[in-house]
C-alpha cells in the first residue's frame, strides 16, 4: 500500500471511531479501493475484538504510525523456503524469528557470501539508523530492500556465527553454579553455531581467549563494558535504542557481544515530535517511564524518555546474566521509600550488586547519568574482580574475620594484649617485685587498680569506637549504593586507619606504666633504685612491643584482605585510588618488621643482664621458662611477621597492579 492508501485507512477509521458500530460495514463497502477497504475492515475487526486497542485518535500516529500498527498485527512476513531466491539473495535457511520479521542465513548473489537477511513489513527505519553505527559490538548493516508490491523490507546484516544472549542464559541456568564460566558461555556458543566452514579469525582470538579464562561474573562483566559503550556510541549519535534485551544480543563465536535490532530504536526528533509511529519494547526490560508511555499511550509521556531507558534494560539483562535468573525489578518498593531488590544480587560482590541497583532505579534521575559511565563502572567492578582473583589465599584467620568480621577484629585486637600482659605480670612478679620493701610492695599493688582504671578504659574506647565505626559501615554498605569517589575515598581510607587505633590503644594502655609505677613507689614509699626504673621500663615497653607489634601485622593483614575490598563500588578507578590509600603501607611493614625482630633479641638481652644473684633462687627458673618462651615468642612471631608483610605486600600488589618487592 501507498502512503495514499494508509492516509485513507487512517482518515476512514477516524471517522468510524466516531460513528456506531453498526455502520462499520457500510463504512467498508463505500471505500473505493479494495485494499484501503481490507486494511480498514481488518482494523476495525481488531479493535473490537481486543476492547477498542485504537482508543486513542489514531490520527496522532500519522500515516507511519498507523502502518506499523497495521503491519504489525496483521501483516506478519510470509516464510521464505530454503533455495528460494529473493531480490539479490538465496534463502538458506531460517535462523530466527519474531513476532515482526524472521532472519534467514542467506547467500548474496552478486557478491557470493553468506549473511544475514531479515525479512520484515515495509515500516521502521532500523536500517538507516543501524547503517550510521560502525561500532564493533553493533551488528553491522550492508543495505536495505524494499519490495513495494508485496509490503516488504529486506535488510542486509552481517551474519554472526554465534548464539544469543538469552540462549547462553537459558542454557547457563541448567548448568551447576560452579561450572558457570566464561568457557562454559563459548561452550554453548560453539554448540548453537550450526553453520560448517567458517573458519577463525586468528585476529580475534584474543577476546575468545580471555573471555574463556574468566569466571561467570567477569565474563558477565567484560560483556557488560562492551554492551554499554556500544550503547553509548548510539547514544552520542541521537540513537536510543529502547529494546535492550538478551534475545536482541549475539555472542560470536568469539564471545564478542553484538547488539542487534534496532527496529523500536528513537532519535531525539521522534520524541521531540511525539512520533510513536513504530514505537515497541518488551516489557520485562522497560523502565517505568517508557512503561508509562504504553499504558498511557500519551505523546507528552515520550519526553521522560531518554538514553537512560537504555541503561535500565541494560541492567536488567546483565544482572540476569550474572543470576542466571528472570528478574523482576521492583519500582514499587523504591516509590515507597525502600530501594527495590534485584533478585538474585544477594550472591554477588557488593559493588557489582551497587552498580545493578544504580543502573535499574525506579526514577531516572537516579540512575547512570550515561551509558559511558555505567560502562566505566563496570570495567571498575571487573578491576575490582581481577584484584579479589590476585589476593593471596587467606590464612585462617582472615578467613575467620571475613565469616564473622565483628568478633575476628575483636580477638585479633586483644590476643596480643593478653599474651603482652603474660610477660608484664610475669617479669614484674620477679624482677620487681621481690626487690621491693613491704611498704613499697602496698603502693604498687595499690596503683594497679587506679591505673586499670583510668588508662584501661581510655584505650579501649580507643579501639572500640574504630572498630564501631567500622561495624556500622559493614552492615549498611548494600544501601550505600552509589556516593560521590570522594567520600567513598574518605571511607576507605578510615578504614585503613584500624591499625593506628589499635598503636594507639596500646601506647596509652603501655607506655604510661613504665614511668607511673616507680615514679608512684618513689614519691610515696621512698626511694627506690635506678635499676628498679629500669626493670620497670622493660616490663612495660617489652609487653608494648608484643601487644603493638603482632596485633598491628595482623590487623593490617586482614582489614586489607577481609574489609577493605568491601568498600569499593564502582565509582572510581580501582588502581589509582588505591595506589595513592595505599602508598604508605610497604613503608609501615618495614617498620613492624624491625620491631618484630627486636622481642627476641628483647629476651635474650633480659636473660644475659640478669644472674641467679640478682633473683630469688627458687623462682629463677621462673624467669628462665619466662625468657625463653620470650625468645621463642620473638623468633616465631618474626617468621609470622615476615609471612604476613609478604602476604600484604601481594594484597597491596593486586589493588595497584604495581608489583612490590
Amino acid at each position: 500500500m501507498t502512503p495514499a492508501q494508509w492516509q485513507k485507512v487512517n482518515e476512514l477509521f477516524d471517522l468510524a471511531l466516531e460513528a456506531p458500530a453498526d455502520t462499520w460495514a457500510k463504512l467498508v463497502a463505500d471505500a473505493e479501493d479494495p485494499e484501503v477497504s481490507a486494511e480498514l475492515s481488518a482494523l476495525l475487526d481488531a479493535h473490537a475484538r481486543s476492547g477498542s486497542f485504537l482508543a486513542e485518535p489514531v490520527v496522532k500516529l500519522g500515516t507511519r504510525g498507523l502502518a506499523s500498527r497495521v503491519s504489525r498485527l496483521f501483516e506478519a512476513p510470509r516464510a521464505f523456503a530454503a533455495g528460494e531466491t529473493v531480490e539479490d539473495f538465496e534463502i538458506l535457511r531460517l535462523v530466527g524469528e519474531g513476532a515482526f520479521a524472521k532472519v534467514y542465513l542467506s547467500r548474496q548473489i552478486s557478491l557470493s557470501r553468506q549473511v544475514a537477511l531479515k525479512v520484515s513489513a515495509d515500516v521502521g527505519k532500523e536500517a538507516r539508523v543501524m547503517a550510521g553505527l560502525e561500532h564493533d559490538h553493533i551488528v553491522p548493516v550492508f543495505s536495505e530492500t524494499i519490495l513495494p508490491d508485496k509490503g516488504l523490507k529486506l535488510v542486509c546484516m552481517q551474519f554472526v556465527h554465534g548464539a544469543t544472549l538469552q540462549k547462553v542464559i537459558d542454557r547457563l541456568a541448567e548448568l551447576p553454579p560452579e561450572s558457570r564460566s566464561g568457557q562454559a558461555i563459548l561452550d554453548i556458543v560453539d554448540r548453537a553455531d550450526e553453520v560448517s566452514g567458517a573458519l577463525f579469525n586468528p585476529a580475534a582470538l584474543r577476546d575468545r581467549e580471555r573471555l574463556g579464562a574468566l569466571g561467570l561474573l567477569g565474563a558477565g562483566l567484560w560483556i557488560g563494558c562492551a554492551l554499554a559503550e556500544a550503547l553509548a556510541f548510539a547514544h552520542e549519535r541521537g540513537i536510543l535504542h529502547l529494546d535492550v534485551k538478551p534475545a536482541n544480543i549475539m555472542l560470536n563465536r568469539y564471545g564478542r557481544p553484538m547488539l542487534t535490532d534496532f527496529n523500536v530504536s528513537l532519535t531525539p526528533e521522534d520524541i521531540a515530535e511525539g512520533n510513536m509511529a513504530g514505537l515497541g519494547g518488551t516489557i520485562s526490560y522497560m523502565p517505568p517511564e517508557q512503561s508509562e508511555l504504553f499504558r498511557t499511550r500519551d505523546t507528552r509521556a515520550m519526553q521522560a524518555i531518554d538514553h537512560r531507558a537504555d541503561v535500565y534494560a541494560l541492567g536488567v539483562v546483565l544482572t540476569e546474566l550474572l543470576t542466571c535468573a528472570k528478574v523482576w525489578p521492583s519500582p514499587k518498593a523504591e516509590k515507597d521509600g525502600a530501594p527495590h531488590v534485584l533478585r538474585g544480587t544477594e550472591v554477588l560482590p557488593d559493588e557489582v550488586s551497587a552498580v545493578l541497583h544504580v543502573a535499574t532505579r525506579a526514577q531516572a534521575k537516579d540512575r547512570f547519568d550515561s551509558a559511558a559511565r555505567f560502562a566505566d563502572a563496570l570495567r571498575n567492578c571487573l578491576r575490582m574482580a581481577e584484584v579479589r582473583r590476585n589476593l593471596p589465599v587467606a590464612g585462617r584467620w582472615p578467613e575467620f574475620a571475613r565469616r564473622r568480621p565483628v568478633l575476628g577484629l575483636v580477638i585479633l585486637a586483644a590476643l596480643p594484649q593478653v599474651m603482652g600482659s603474660v610477660v608484664n605480670i610475669t617479669y614484674n612478679a620477679v624482677r620487681v617485685v621481690d626487690g621491693l620493701t613491704p611498704e613499697q610492695k602496698d603502693v604498687f599493688e595499690s596503683t594497679i587498680l587506679p591505673y586499670n582504671v583510668l588508662f584501661y578504659p581510655l584505650g579501649l574506647w580507643l579501639v572500640w569506637r574504630q572498630l564501631a565505626f567500622l561495624i556500622r559501615s559493614l552492615q549498611r554498605r548494600r544501601d550505600r549504593y552509589m556516593p560521590d569517589p570522594a567520600s567513598m575515598s574518605a571511607l576507605r581510607r578510615r578504614v585503613l586507619r584500624t591499625p593506628y587505633a589499635l598503636f594507639a590503644a596500646a601506647t596509652v594502655g603501655w607506655l604510661p606504666g613504665a614511668i607511673i609505677f616507680p615514679a608512684v613507689i618513689d614519691w610515696v614509699a621512698g626511694p627506690i633504685a635506678a635499676s628498679v626504673y629500669m626493670h620497670f621500663a622493660i616490663s612495660f615497653v617489652s609487653s608494648w612491643l608484643i601487644a603493638l607489634t603482632y596485633s598491628f601485622l595482623l590487623l593490617e593483614a586482614v582489614i586489607l584482605q577481609v574489609v577493605y575490598p568491601q568498600f569499593w563500588t564502582g565509582t572510581c578507578d580501582i588502581r589509582g585510588s588505591a595506589r595513592t590509600e595505599l602508598a604508605h603501607v610497604t613503608a609501615r611493614l618495614t617498620v613492624f618488621q624491625i620491631l618484630a625482630g627486636i622481642i627476641p633479641l628483647a629476651g635474650a638481652a633480659m636473660i644475659v643482664g640478669a644472674g641467679p644473684e640478682a633473683i630469688d633462687p627458687e623462682r629463677y627458673w621462673v624467669f628462665q621458662v619466662m625468657v625463653v618462651g620470650l625468645i621463642s615468642l620473638g623468633m616465631c612471631g618474626f617468621v609470622f611477621a615476615i609471612k604476613t608483610a609478604e602476604n600484604v605486600k601481594r594484597t597491596v600488589s593486586a589493588f595497584t597492579g604495581v608489583s612490590i618487592n
